[in-house]
Formats: structure tokens, sequence, C-alpha cells
């Protein structure tokens, strides 16, 4: 299926296309060749328009493709680079991590440390708080003996009371003692 563009692009090559033709044919033949001088002239000025027009449109395009080779390097130098900063912005994260790791063990441990220390001052003082209440225990306990045996004594030298005195004296009677 050929278009009018097709026709139109087609129509400067005509002659050409003939001329190639009739070149193979008359090498086929091995006959000279039958394109008079100002013809042939015409051409193969045409033909090395059509040269040069091919050797601009490959500049062109080898200019293109090298433009963008170029930038695909660039954009792989930069995809590089990109990867390059993630893998060291990911190191630098994981150092972080370690140390940010290791700093709350180090706490950890010192926290446990204290919260021992603590304990064992804790302990300590409950054991000296039990020491002091056991010691005043005893010593409200000997003051209690203390003033119920003074109290005894000083009834003891006082004497009886007027109103019984004939207890006193069977208890003394009693004992072997007289007064």
């Amino acid at each position: 299926m050929s278009s009018p563009s097709d026709a139109d692009d087609a129509a400067p090559l005509a002659p050409i296309t003939r001329l190639v033709a009739t070149i193979k044919a008359q090498r086929a033949a091995g006959t000279a060749p039958a394109i008079g001088g100002q013809e042939r002239d015409h051409l193969a000025a045409e033909l090395r328009q059509l040269i040069a027009a091919r050797g601009e449109e490959q500049r062109a395009w080898q200019d293109a493709m090298d433009a963008l080779k170029t930038e695909l390097d660039a954009t792989r130098a930069a995809a590089q680079a990109a990867e390059t900063r993630h893998e060291q912005t990911a190191r630098e994260h994981r150092r972080a991590m370690a140390d940010l790791e290791l700093k709350h063990e180090h706490q950890r441990s010192i926290w446990q440390l204290d919260r021992r220390r603590l304990e064992i001052t804790i302990a300590g003082q409950e054991t000296v708080q039990r020491a002091r209440s056991s010691r005043l225990a005893v010593a409200v306990a000997l003051l209690v003996v203390g003033v119920f045996g003074a109290a005894l004594v000083a009834d003891h030298r006082v004497g009886p009371p007027s109103g019984d005195a004939a207890d006193v004296q069977t208890v003394f009677s009693a004992s072997g003692s007289s007064r």
C-alpha cells in the first residue's frame, strides 16, 4: 500500500533506480553503458547529492545516538552515585542503631546495678530497723520489769497497808521470821 507521500518520495529516486537497473543489466550482458554523457553526469550529481544527504543523515543519527549514550552514561553514573549514597546512609543507620543498642544495654546495666544497690540499702535499713525495734522491745520489757521490781521493793520496805496487817503477819510467820 503506497500513499501519495510515498510516490512523492520515490519521484526523485526514479531516475537513480532506472540507472542502477540499467547498470546491472549491462554488467550482466557485458556491454558498455548506454547512458549518454549529460544524463550520466546529471544522474551522477544526483547520486552524489543522495550519498551526501545520506552521510549527513547518518552523522545526525550518530550525533543523536552519541548524545543519548552520553545521557545514558550520566544517568547510570547518577544512579550509581545514588546507590552509593543509599548504601552509605544504610551503613550509617546500622552503625547508629548499634551505638544506640550498646548505649541502651549500658544504661540498662547501670539501672540494674543501681536497683541492686538500692535493694541492698533498703534491706540493710530494714535489718537496722528490725534490730532497733527488737532492742526497743527489750528495753521496754526491762523497764517494765524494773518498774515492777522497784514497786515490789518499795512495797516491801514500806510495809503492809493498815487493813492487811493480819495477812502480812501470816505470811511472815509462815516463813519463820517475825517482825
